[in-house]
Protein backbone atom coordinates (compact mmCIF):
# COMPACT_ATOMS: atom_id res chain seq x y z
CA UNK A 1 0.00 0.00 0.00
CA UNK A 2 1.00 3.65 -0.78
CA UNK A 3 0.21 6.71 1.54
CA UNK A 4 -0.29 9.76 -0.58
CA UNK A 5 -1.37 13.04 0.30
CA UNK A 6 -1.29 14.40 4.18
CA UNK A 7 -4.01 14.88 6.36
CA UNK A 8 -7.52 14.06 6.57
CA UNK A 9 -7.09 13.71 2.73
CA UNK A 10 -4.63 10.93 2.94
CA UNK A 11 -5.58 7.88 0.62
CA UNK A 12 -4.25 4.33 0.48
CA UNK A 13 -3.45 3.09 -2.84
CA UNK A 14 -3.16 -0.61 -3.73
CA UNK A 15 0.57 -0.37 -5.81
CA UNK A 16 0.97 -4.53 -6.37
CA UNK A 17 0.88 -3.87 -10.27
CA UNK A 18 3.62 -1.96 -10.17
CA UNK A 19 5.61 -3.78 -7.57
CA UNK A 20 4.94 -6.97 -9.66
CA UNK A 21 5.99 -5.54 -12.94
CA UNK A 22 9.08 -3.51 -10.94
CA UNK A 23 10.63 -6.99 -10.25
CA UNK A 24 9.71 -8.78 -13.33
CA UNK A 25 11.42 -5.81 -14.82
CA UNK A 26 14.47 -6.90 -13.20
CA UNK A 27 14.33 -10.43 -13.67
CA UNK A 28 14.13 -9.82 -17.38
CA UNK A 29 10.59 -11.48 -17.31
CA UNK A 30 8.81 -8.46 -18.71
CA UNK A 31 8.99 -5.87 -21.63
CA UNK A 32 6.27 -3.44 -19.92
CA UNK A 33 6.79 -0.03 -20.49
CA UNK A 34 7.31 0.61 -16.69
CA UNK A 35 11.02 -1.53 -17.40
CA UNK A 36 12.62 1.23 -20.07
CA UNK A 37 11.88 3.61 -17.50
CA UNK A 38 13.75 1.96 -14.75
CA UNK A 39 17.09 3.13 -14.34
CA UNK A 40 18.07 1.46 -10.77
CA UNK A 41 16.38 0.07 -7.84
CA UNK A 42 18.27 0.41 -4.36
CA UNK A 43 18.89 -2.28 -2.79
CA UNK A 44 19.96 -1.94 0.88
CA UNK A 45 21.65 -5.40 2.65
CA UNK A 46 21.23 -5.09 5.96
CA UNK A 47 23.51 -7.70 7.73
CA UNK A 48 25.12 -8.94 11.13
CA UNK A 49 28.56 -11.32 10.32
CA UNK A 50 26.86 -13.56 12.89
CA UNK A 51 23.64 -14.44 10.95
CA UNK A 52 23.96 -17.27 8.34
CA UNK A 53 21.23 -16.43 6.72
CA UNK A 54 22.39 -12.90 5.87
CA UNK A 55 25.47 -14.95 4.96
CA UNK A 56 24.01 -17.50 2.63
CA UNK A 57 22.18 -14.52 0.99
CA UNK A 58 25.33 -12.47 0.81
CA UNK A 59 26.79 -15.25 -1.20
CA UNK A 60 23.86 -15.18 -4.15
CA UNK A 61 23.54 -11.27 -4.26
CA UNK A 62 26.19 -11.27 -7.19
CA UNK A 63 24.35 -13.73 -9.37
CA UNK A 64 21.25 -12.69 -8.84
CA UNK A 65 21.42 -8.59 -9.44
CA UNK A 66 23.99 -9.72 -12.28
CA UNK A 67 22.86 -7.73 -15.25
CA UNK A 68 20.24 -5.67 -13.54
CA UNK A 69 19.80 -2.17 -12.52
CA UNK A 70 20.10 -2.43 -8.91
CA UNK A 71 22.26 0.49 -6.98
CA UNK A 72 23.59 -2.37 -3.84
CA UNK A 73 23.93 -1.07 -0.38
CA UNK A 74 25.62 -2.76 2.23
CA UNK A 75 24.68 -2.01 5.21
CA UNK A 76 26.08 -3.57 8.54
CA UNK A 77 23.83 -3.58 12.06
CA UNK A 78 24.50 -5.19 15.23
CA UNK A 79 21.43 -7.83 15.46
CA UNK A 80 22.56 -8.75 18.72
CA UNK A 81 22.04 -4.74 19.79
CA UNK A 82 18.06 -5.57 17.96
CA UNK A 83 17.57 -8.27 20.16
CA UNK A 84 18.23 -6.90 23.05
CA UNK A 85 16.05 -3.44 22.47
CA UNK A 86 13.14 -5.91 21.83
CA UNK A 87 13.81 -7.59 25.22
CA UNK A 88 15.19 -10.88 23.02
CA UNK A 89 18.42 -10.87 25.50
CA UNK A 90 21.27 -12.40 23.61
CA UNK A 91 18.60 -13.47 20.90
CA UNK A 92 16.94 -16.94 19.71
CA UNK A 93 20.05 -19.11 19.76
CA UNK A 94 20.62 -18.72 23.63
CA UNK A 95 17.26 -20.29 24.54
CA UNK A 96 16.95 -22.72 21.75
CA UNK A 97 15.68 -26.36 22.34
CA UNK A 98 17.93 -29.31 21.58
CA UNK A 99 15.81 -30.25 18.69
CA UNK A 100 15.30 -26.64 17.92
CA UNK A 101 19.24 -26.33 17.17
CA UNK A 102 19.48 -29.28 15.04
CA UNK A 103 16.31 -28.55 12.79
CA UNK A 104 17.94 -25.33 12.70
CA UNK A 105 21.59 -26.81 11.48
CA UNK A 106 19.38 -29.17 9.06
CA UNK A 107 17.99 -25.88 7.81
CA UNK A 108 21.04 -24.24 6.94
CA UNK A 109 22.46 -27.13 5.62
CA UNK A 110 19.47 -27.49 3.00
CA UNK A 111 19.91 -23.93 1.98
CA UNK A 112 23.81 -23.96 1.90
CA UNK A 113 23.28 -26.70 -0.43
CA UNK A 114 20.82 -25.13 -2.70
CA UNK A 115 22.68 -22.10 -2.90
CA UNK A 116 25.89 -24.17 -3.61
CA UNK A 117 28.14 -22.53 -0.94
CA UNK A 118 30.09 -23.85 2.39
CA UNK A 119 28.79 -23.57 5.13
CA UNK A 120 30.78 -24.43 8.52
CA UNK A 121 28.92 -23.17 11.66
CA UNK A 122 31.72 -21.89 14.15
CA UNK A 123 31.80 -23.75 17.51
CA UNK A 124 31.55 -20.36 19.48
CA UNK A 125 28.54 -19.56 17.67
CA UNK A 126 26.88 -17.13 17.71
CA UNK A 127 30.12 -14.59 17.99
CA UNK A 128 29.85 -10.91 19.23
CA UNK A 129 30.76 -9.30 16.11
CA UNK A 130 30.79 -5.82 17.21
CA UNK A 131 34.80 -5.46 16.50
CA UNK A 132 35.19 -7.17 12.97
CA UNK A 133 32.22 -4.16 11.98
CA UNK A 134 33.69 -1.30 13.88
CA UNK A 135 36.82 -2.39 11.63
CA UNK A 136 34.34 -2.54 8.32
CA UNK A 137 32.85 0.61 9.30
CA UNK A 138 35.93 2.47 9.41
CA UNK A 139 37.03 1.19 5.52
CA UNK A 140 36.00 3.24 2.74
CA UNK A 141 32.44 2.00 1.61
CA UNK A 142 33.23 1.01 -1.61
CA UNK A 143 35.34 -2.08 0.07
CA UNK A 144 33.06 -2.80 2.12
CA UNK A 145 31.26 -5.82 -0.61
CA UNK A 146 34.86 -7.38 -0.53
CA UNK A 147 35.47 -6.82 3.19
CA UNK A 148 32.21 -8.28 3.88
CA UNK A 149 32.67 -11.05 2.13
CA UNK A 150 35.81 -11.88 3.56
CA UNK A 151 34.88 -11.67 7.07
CA UNK A 152 31.48 -13.64 6.10
CA UNK A 153 33.69 -16.13 4.64
CA UNK A 154 36.39 -16.16 7.62
CA UNK A 155 32.84 -16.95 10.19
CA UNK A 156 31.02 -19.20 7.95
CA UNK A 157 33.20 -21.11 5.90
CA UNK A 158 36.18 -21.54 7.96
CA UNK A 159 34.73 -21.14 11.41
CA UNK A 160 37.03 -18.72 12.29
CA UNK A 161 36.74 -16.52 15.88
CA UNK A 162 36.50 -13.30 13.82
CA UNK A 163 36.25 -11.47 17.41
CA UNK A 164 40.06 -11.73 17.28
CA UNK A 165 42.10 -8.63 15.72
CA UNK A 166 44.58 -10.97 13.79
CA UNK A 167 41.57 -12.92 12.43
CA UNK A 168 39.79 -9.73 11.28
CA UNK A 169 43.24 -8.36 9.98
CA UNK A 170 44.21 -11.78 7.98
CA UNK A 171 40.42 -11.74 6.49
CA UNK A 172 40.32 -8.43 5.24
CA UNK A 173 44.08 -8.12 4.03
CA UNK A 174 43.47 -11.33 2.33
CA UNK A 175 40.40 -9.37 0.72
CA UNK A 176 42.51 -6.66 -0.93
CA UNK A 177 41.54 -4.00 1.60
CA UNK A 178 45.32 -2.82 2.51
CA UNK A 179 47.22 -3.60 5.85
CA UNK A 180 47.80 0.42 7.19
CA UNK A 181 43.76 0.59 6.77
CA UNK A 182 43.04 -2.32 8.34
CA UNK A 183 46.13 -1.37 11.62
CA UNK A 184 44.45 1.82 11.66
CA UNK A 185 40.81 0.79 12.10
CA UNK A 186 41.89 -1.66 15.30
CA UNK A 187 43.92 1.22 16.80
CA UNK A 188 41.08 3.49 16.53
CA UNK A 189 38.28 1.16 17.53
Amino acid sequence: MIVTGQGPARKLQSAPSLARVSVACLRGESSHVVCAKLTAVRLDFWFDLSCPYAYLASQRLGEVLSGRPVDLRYRPMLLGGVFREIGAGDGPMATLSDAKRANLARDLARWAAVAGVPLETPAAHPMRTVRALRTLLGLPEPSWPAATHALFAAYWQRGEDITQDEVIAAALTGAGVPATAVRRRHHAG
